[in-house]
């Protein structure tokens, strides 16, 4: 079982997961983040510093550039980071260090949860679709780690 993280926990989950397929990057408060998967209600990171639970900061990415292979030898630009970025305030409900990482340093991998009043965290299945599958067993192996 994960730290802080319980069957209860586990239940509050609604909804589709959606995994990454690429490295979306960003930074929840000060702390370099990559978002492994998300769903309507939160997001699973991966980052080197600790967070405790429970805190509550600003997660913020910046969107993907569809079709990178073609928009480069267009002279398409990257995305602009100050334009093209998704800002969502949410708190830590779990996290645990993971030391089994391809390059073998540790990582702490939490699960943030978004605050109410963030209802925008529904569109990003669309707003994210050429990066992300949907991840069906996602809550089946949870429960099945859990128990």
């Amino acid at each position: 079982m994960n730290q802080g993280e319980s069957a209860s926990t586990l239940e509050q989950r609604d909804g589709p997961r959606y995994a990454a397929m690429i490295s979306i990057q960003g930074t929840f408060g000060g702390a370099d983040v990559v978002i492994r998967d998300f769903g309507p209600t939160g997001f699973q990171i991966q980052h080197s510093q600790r967070i405790p639970l429970r805190t509550e900061r600003l997660l913020r990415f910046v969107y993907p550039r569809s079709f990178p292979a073609v928009c480069a030898p267009l002279g398409i630009p990257d995305r602009d980071p100050e334009t093209n970025y998704a800002v969502f305030r949410c708190s830590t409900v779990w996290s645990h260090l993971r030391s089994d990482t391809a390059d073998g340093l540790p990582a702490y991998r939490s699960g943030i949860t978004v605050q109410k009043e963030e209802p925008a965290a529904a569109l990003l299945p669309f707003v994210l679709r050429d990066f992300v599958r949907h991840d069906e067993e996602s809550l089946q192996r949870r429960k099945q780690q859990w128990r």
